[in-house]
């Protein structure tokens, strides 16, 4: 078949947040920015909402909900608006 003589240089990789994913790429490509999906990290978020028992209240209470997205979007607030 073919083969190609490539050197791929990674900057940076946008994962999902799975804690396995990321401890490889910090392992094996440690100068790589990784970042998470914004798609994931709000599964994850409410994924927490519901461990913790907040799902009905979730649900029920408009206000949470207004926190809870308000909560998830300071992710793409750049840091230095956060500190």
């Amino acid at each position: 078949m073919f083969e190609f003589n490539l050197t791929i240089r990674l900057r940076t990789v946008t994962i999902d947040f799975e804690l396995g994913v990321y401890n490889v790429f910090k392992k094996h490509y440690p100068t790589v920015i990784v970042r998470g999906c914004l798609f994931h990290y709000g599964q994850l978020l409410f994924r927490k909402f519901v461990d913790l028992g907040l799902k009905v209240s979730y649900n029920n209470d408009e206000n949470l909900r207004d926190w809870f997205r308000s909560f998830a979007a300071l992710s793409l607030l750049p840091l230095n608006h956060m500190l």
